[in-house]
């Protein structure tokens, strides 16, 4: 779980550990070139968190505790984001590395279908007909992404262009 300024006692408690031992007990270190930057990403990962457990009871479960910091280099700026967060089992930084980069692989999509489908906005109240238009969503979201129209657009323009002519595009989806 990413620990935010919500929980700033246990953020203020977790920060200067980092700060102090700048290295944990185990480090992962990832260098991409993507979308015209570099990102240099480190994760630490210390497994020594019984002083946490005393001080703050009410995460008792916390196994280990992670920092991930983010170096980008963007036509010759440079920012850096350090997160930090609390595991309930103990991992090394490399799984810590999957696990963070997986949660903005979700968010990502969370994201599509609210901008594409709106999904935010439904407010219907019946569970499993939610449950039901959820997954339509996301298959409907599934076949927008393989649909190739012939020109580069966002997702809400495929979805107006195939709602036009659908009949013209069902033989590209198939």
């Amino acid at each position: 779980m990413a620990v935010k300024e919500n929980q700033k006692g246990l953020l203020e408690d977790i920060r200067p550990y980092f700060e102090l031992d700048s290295r944990g007990d185990d480090t992962y270190e990832t260098i991409e070139k993507a979308h015209g930057q570099i990102e240099v990403r480190q994760y630490d990962v210390i497994h020594d968190v019984s002083w946490l457990r005393k001080i703050h009871p009410d995460w008792g479960h916390v196994q280990s505790i992670g920092q991930a910091r983010i170096h980008i280099i963007k036509n010759g700026q440079e920012s850096e984001e350090t997160r930090y967060f609390i595991l309930s089992c103990q991992v090394s930084a490399q799984e810590l590395c999957h696990y963070v980069r997986g949660h903005w692989q979700i968010e990502s999509m969370h994201w599509l279908l609210d901008v594409v489908f709106r999904e935010d906005a439904n407010k219907t109240m019946n569970k499993h007909l939610a449950f039901n238009l959820n997954v339509m969503d996301k298959f409907c979201l599934a076949v927008l992404k393989r649909l190739d129209t012939g020109k580069k657009m966002s997702m809400r323009h495929k979805k107006y262009v195939l709602s036009l002519s659908f009949d013209k595009y069902l033989s590209r989806l198939l």
